[in-house]
Formats: structure tokens, sequence, C-alpha cells
């Protein structure tokens, strides 16, 4: 888990969204929000050649970047365990500080 994710409060947190670094406004898909909780990933791009799967967390003061994709045959693919853990993690911290 990303150190960051341990330092920052989790209780701000609003939605997490997944795209391609470098190509994020035409790729984004928000996965998980306060309201509805998992959405899912069916609708993220899985792999590209050049760009990176990365996962945003959106927090009422600040946002988060954190990159989760594997490179395997010069592609870089999506993480989705990396990404289910991440959520994982989030909903873990929050349900404790309720």
């Amino acid at each position: 888990m990303p150190s960051i994710l341990k330092q920052v409060n989790l209780d701000k947190i609003q939605r997490v969204d997944i795209a391609l670094e470098g190509d994020w406004n035409n790729t984004v898909v928000t996965v998980w929000n306060t309201d509805e909780g998992l959405i899912g990933f069916d609708k993220v791009i899985k792999s590209h050649q050049s760009l990176k799967p990365s996962i945003e967390l959106y927090l009422t003061d600040i946002w988060i970047g954190i990159h989760s994709f594997k490179t395997e045959n010069n592609l870089h693919i999506f993480d989705e365990q990396y990404a289910s853990d991440i959520i994982d993690f989030i909903e873990e911290k929050i349900k404790k500080n309720v």
C-alpha cells in the first residue's frame, strides 16, 4: 500500500477515478464513490503501449495519483488487483472512523 494513503485523512475522500496518464480527460472512469461504493472496472481501459493506467483519489482538499499497472510485452496493463486493494483499504479506513 502506498505510504501516502496512511498519511492522509481518507474520511475526506469523494471518489476514485482511473484513466491513462497522458490522456486523462478522454479515458477517465469513476470506479468508486461515497454514494455507491465500488462501481467496477468494466469501463477502464485495460492496457496501452505508452500511456500508464493510474488511480486518482479525490478528497475535499487534495487529490492523490497512483500508478496502477504492470508492464508485459511492451504494454502497460491495468493492475485491477492493486486498484481493488487500494479501494478495500479506503473502505476499511472509512469504516473504522464512522
